[in-house]
């Protein structure tokens, strides 16, 4: 549950959904060439022991470890690009279930609206509101029969280089209700996030690591006391012609947690062939 937690956190920070500044999907993904579509094949290893504290007869506590199978799960994620870069289609087949998310964007690229479906039934959609410079200003989340089931508004600020450096996100009534601050480095590449509560307070931090290819290779998400740490590592093997890789080893606090393998197609006038 906790690794759970920890990789939706960390997927909230590498990627959006509604757009806030310039880059297309294929930017925030760290996708390069003309990507069409991209077919990840990933193997998610779970826990082979546990930890417990037990008293023994005398009145003292020892640690006993147990012994669990290994459990290991499959998934397979499709993700379809238009020509111009955007995410149309994300498809995720796992646990004999298919989720998908279905995208709408307008002629200046702004996702419009975000659809919802598990297993072809619509579960939600999202249509996101913009303001006239293209930053995301808010968000209307509704039921399949249209009722609203969120709403929320954002302010955002940018640096020099037009890269957001806080996000604060409102409530129907306009009040507060969180707000999550960005550093980066020479590069672009985002470095630190740190999220708060409505009363400033700090939720969770996360510091991220890239390589010289912009590729995540570490990242660390703790609490603000220090507890819970956890560290993810990436290590990227086989790249093709365009500088794309095609195997990802994912490790938590240095175990080894998932392996993806991708199968990436390109639109005409750019292949992979070596």
């Amino acid at each position: 549950m906790v690794k759970s937690f920890v990789l939706l956190f960390l997927a909230l920070i590498l990627f959006s959904g509604c757009s806030n500044n310039a880059q297309n999907s294929l930017e925030k993904a760290k996708l390069k060439g003309k990507v069409k579509t991209v077919i990840s094949l990933a193997i998610t290893f779970g826990n082979t022991s546990k930890t417990s504290i037990i008293s023994n007869n005398n009145g003292k506590t020892d640690t006993q470890f147990t012994i669990i199978p290994p459990r290991i799960d499959t998934s397979k994620t499709i993700d379809n690009y238009t020509g111009k870069g955007n995410l149309i289609e994300h498809t995720i087949f796992v646990m004999n279930r298919i989720f998908k998310s279905k995208n709408i964007y307008d002629d200046g690229n702004r996702l419009l609206i975000d659809s919802l479906y598990d297993d072809e039934k619509l579960q939600s959609y999202t249509i996101c509101e913009y303001d006239n410079k293209n930053n995301q200003t808010g968000l209307n989340e509704f039921n399949p029969d249209g009722s609203l089931r969120l709403k929320l508004k954002y302010t955002n600020k940018y640096d020099e280089k037009g890269n957001q450096i806080e996000n604060d996100r409102f409530n129907a009534i306009g009040k507060l209700s969180k707000r999550t601050t960005y550093k980066y480095d020479g590069q672009g590449n985002q470095i630190e996030t740190n999220v708060y509560s409505d009363d400033g307070k700090l939720l969770y931090r996360a510091n991220t690591t890239y390589d010289s290819s912009s590729n995540c290779i570490e990242a660390i998400a703790y609490q603000p006391d220090s507890s819970n740490v956890t560290k993810t590592n990436y290590r990227y093997f086989d790249y093709d012609k365009v500088g794309n890789w095609l195997k990802q080893e994912l490790y938590m606090n240095d175990s080894l947690y998932k392996i993806v393998q991708r199968t990436i197609e390109y639109y005409p006038g750019e292949s992979p062939k070596r």
